[in-house]
């Protein structure tokens, strides 16, 4: 037959007996209790959860654990309203369950625009400026910005999140996308002869950037090639077909010289 008993700390021995009256004697049992380890949650007691965000409640002092809402890890994400706990079996075979942990739900800001003080396609000289919807709030910028602007001068695409004075997230923006497109290479001035002559010639001066749509001479001409009768320093710029506009060439130095008077003749 079968009997449960009791026993508290020590040292047991059985002997088993036959119909016959024989005797088998089992190895001593040692019997030793332990407490179980307290299951512990964190956070515990009263916690909210972020509308967007959720919140991860971990347990400790265990080796095995099941939460009430069904999940088997040491850490549950838990994203509504509702008391949850968690049982854990520790390294003696213990069972414990933890105190509940009770949540509620905190609302998270609605989900910002962004909008734009120019153009979204510019040249590389210049800039846009983006800036977030939503007032009172904290910002967090695909680039890790955290002003509610920011100037951006490189092409990307760029989002923005906004964060409430609980902590709590919103979705990110819709993605703006920025364009920014290169600078010509700067030009150089090729002569077409001497840069010092006779007042009686000129000069033609080009441009080296042959693909360009336009040029910007410091004389306001907008062709390729100028035709200098005038001393002076000359410089260009030229235009691509998306409008913009390379840096100056170096300045070219033109010295014209005067032809003397015709001198009188006197008889």
């Amino acid at each position: 037959t079968q009997q449960k008993v009791t026993l508290s700390n020590g040292t047991y021995y059985a002997r088993a007996f036959d119909s016959r009256g024989n005797v088998t004697q089992f190895s001593p049992i040692l019997v030793r209790t332990t407490s179980p380890q307290t299951v512990t949650t964190n956070p515990s007691g009263t916690v909210g959860v972020c509308q967007n965000d959720g919140l991860t409640i971990s347990a400790s002092n265990g080796v095995v654990f099941r939460w009430s809402n069904g999940a088997t890890g040491q850490s549950t994400l838990i994203n509504s309203a509702g008391t949850f706990t968690v049982s854990a079996l520790d390294n003696s075979g213990c069972l414990t369950q933890s105190a509940p942990v009770t949540t509620f739900i905190k609302a998270s800001p609605a989900q910002p625009t962004i909008s734009a003080n120019s153009a979204l396609e510019f040249c590389a000289d210049s800039q846009v400026t983006l800036t977030s919807s939503g007032q009172n709030l904290s910002y967090r910028w695909s680039t890790g910005a955290t002003s509610a602007a920011i100037s951006v001068n490189q092409s990307g695409s760029y989002t923005v999140q906004t964060i409430n004075s609980e902590g709590c997230s919103s979705f990110a923006s819709n993605a703006v996308v920025v364009k920014v497109n290169p600078l010509p290479a700067t030009p150089n001035i090729v002569p077409n002869g001497p840069t010092t002559f006779c007042s009686d010639t000129s000069v033609d001066l080009i441009s080296s950037n042959i693909g360009a749509v336009s040029y910007k001479w410091n004389t306001g001409t907008t062709t390729r090639t100028l035709n200098v009768r005038q001393s002076g320093n000359y410089t260009v710029q030229t235009i691509d077909s998306k409008g913009c506009v390379s840096l100056s060439s170096s300045p070219l130095t033109i010295k014209v010289n005067q032809i003397p008077a015709t001198p009188a003749v006197s008889w």
